[in-house]
């Protein structure tokens, strides 16, 4: 009788079976038949890779009747009954419930006796990492001096969690994951024999979601064949397994390209309203928009897995640059999201944070440095040989050269002759930043103008490292659009402020927000 399942059903017999662990099968055959057996091994790596199976492999190779070497015949009495899982001679231990120091001293004692059919006893222990201090301790002696006819194979996927003394005493294999590629393949086996019918794109979304195990891939397979009968699309897979759609991620970077504050709000509302998990969408959009970043760039296709003709058409209106802000964006929050209550509205806020364009910033830009309006007898500004200027014509010409720099700079109507300071065109920049309601702009509320110099500003950031965190990462863009304010290279350098500064620049801060306020707006106090 034929086992149920397709993961049991189509389970690897020999190692030339096993999927994309080249490295380990070319190792355990050559040990197996040059006679350089170890006597306990330990076998890491992801769920769903073949460590088990591995294991039962490595068994019937050293127990098969035909003694064949490193390739079992899967017909005589030992390969059948390892197969079942009844031969005596072969024991897998499950390490969560047999986790105790009296299990271990058990298999210390049975250790002892000879096979009662094959050449060698094979005790697997799936997740060992989940024995007990003792139990390891029970172990070591076991280990170290084992009988001829005993050999232990240890399978976790924790490694870190098996005590030092045990790795030292096991040969190491770490099994990795398996290309979704590899996968696909081995579902197109079995859907052929199975006389199954899936399209591609269903198959290739079943082996990105397996997440490099090919058991997780032939158990979804199963499920989605008694879910619907009949072709199967990538869309039927998505609602099975509750996945967000990739329209969703599509039609969220179109809003962020051209919508407005209310259409993103709408449409995220949109999304959650359907009964999307909230995490699903926030980590299955970074990974979307990581895969649009690869296509971008020209990466292999096999790397990023499955696009869809309307992304590839989306992803040609985003610069890579663009795409690797966004994913910075979200990648930056996900400690935050991960701890986050309100989870939605973060999404949210990170959204509308990254919905301001280069062309309103464009726009706030033209707000801070409006056109100059042509005078009547507007005459170019010629630099004389400075050997036919005298010394005080010059700086006279220096002089009114600036003050029309202020002039068609500044915010605030400047006195004649006055150039405007670096410290007021801070002033007016920051309140026209205030209007863009970024992350950027939340920490640069916390700001404090500290020293100006004839071209730096330097500005101190109260609060936490974060602030500061994010500041930089747009300080580039920053220093260009203040430098255009400016008309010239302006350095902008940022600092945390100390408690002290802190304390002082908050009396200071006290002290001179009415008058900031009175100047930038050319208010009056009415008493």
């Amino acid at each position: 009788m034929q086992p149920r399942t397709f993961s049991l059903r189509y389970r690897p017999q020999i190692f030339e079976e096993l999927f994309d662990q080249e490295h380990i099968k070319r190792t355990l055959i050559n040990a197996i038949e040059r006679s350089k057996l170890a006597h306990a091994y330990l076998f890491t790596g992801p769920r769903g890779v073949g460590k088990t199976t591995t294991a039962r492999i490595l068994a019937k190779s050293l127990n098969c009747e035909k003694g064949q070497g490193a390739h079992p015949c899967n017909q005589c009495s030992a390969c059948i009954e390892i197969t079942a899982s009844k031969s005596m001679d072969v024991l897998e231990i499950d390490g969560a419930s047999n986790r105790g120091i009296d299990q271990i001293r058990d298999l210390r004692e049975n250790i002892r006796y000879l096979p009662t059919g094959g050449r060698y006893r094979i005790y697997i222990i799936d997740e060992v990492h989940m024995l007990t201090t003792e139990a390891f301790n029970a172990l070591l002696k076991t280990l170290e001096e084992p009988p001829r006819h005993v050999i232990f194979v240890f399978a976790t996927t924790e490694p870190h969690k098996v005590p030092a003394t045990i790795l030292s005493r096991c040969q190491r294999f770490d099994f990795k994951r398996i290309p979704a590629h590899v996968i696909a393949e081995r579902l197109s086996m079995i859907i052929a024999k199975e006389n199954l019918d899936l399209d591609k794109d269903a198959i290739a979304l079943i082996s990105e979601i397996a997440d490099g195990g090919l058991r997780d891939a032939e158990s979804v397979l199963e499920q989605i064949t008694t879910f619907k009968e009949g072709r199967i699309t990538a869309l039927d897979v998505t609602e099975l397994l509750g996945i967000v759609p990739q329209e969703r991620f599509v039609g969220f970077l179109k809003v962020l390209r051209g919508g407005s504050e209310k259409e993103i709000l709408l449409f995220l509302e949109e999304i959650f309203k359907q009964g999307y998990d909230v995490a699903e969408y926030y980590f299955g959009l970074i990974r979307f928009i990581r895969s649009l970043l690869l296509y971008r760039l020209g990466i292999n296709k096999d790397d990023f897995g499955v696009l869809g003709s309307e992304a590839l058409s989306e992803a040609e209106n985003h610069h890579p640059k663009n795409l690797a802000k966004i994913l910075e964006r979200f990648l930056r929050a996900e400690e935050v999201f991960k701890k986050s209550l309100e989870k939605t509205i973060l999404i949210e806020t990170i959204s509308l944070s990254l919905l301001y364009t280069d062309n309103e910033q464009n726009q706030a830009h033209q707000k801070i440095n409006p056109p100059q309006t042509p005078r009547s007898n507007p005459s170019p500004v010629k630099e004389e040989p400075e050997t036919d200027t005298p010394s005080g014509s010059k700086e006279t010409s220096k002089q009114e050269h600036e003050t029309e720099k202020g002039e068609q700079l500044a915010t605030k109507k400047e006195e004649p002759g006055k150039p405007s300071s670096l410290s007021s065109l801070w002033k007016s920049f920051l309140v026209e930043l205030s209007q863009e309601q970024s992350f950027l702009t939340l920490a640069l509320n916390s700001s404090a103008l500290l020293q100006e110099n004839e071209n730096t500003l330097h500005i101190g950031i109260t609060g936490s490292k974060f602030n500061l965190d994010i500041i930089e990462h747009d300080k580039n863009d920053l220093e260009r659009r203040f430098s255009e304010i400016a008309n010239r290279r302006v350095r902008l350098v940022f600092e945390i402020l100390e408690k002290e500064e802190e304390k002082t620049d908050a009396k200071k801060m006290e002290n001179t927000s009415v008058d900031d306020i009175l100047d930038i707006f050319k208010g009056e106090i009415i008493r």
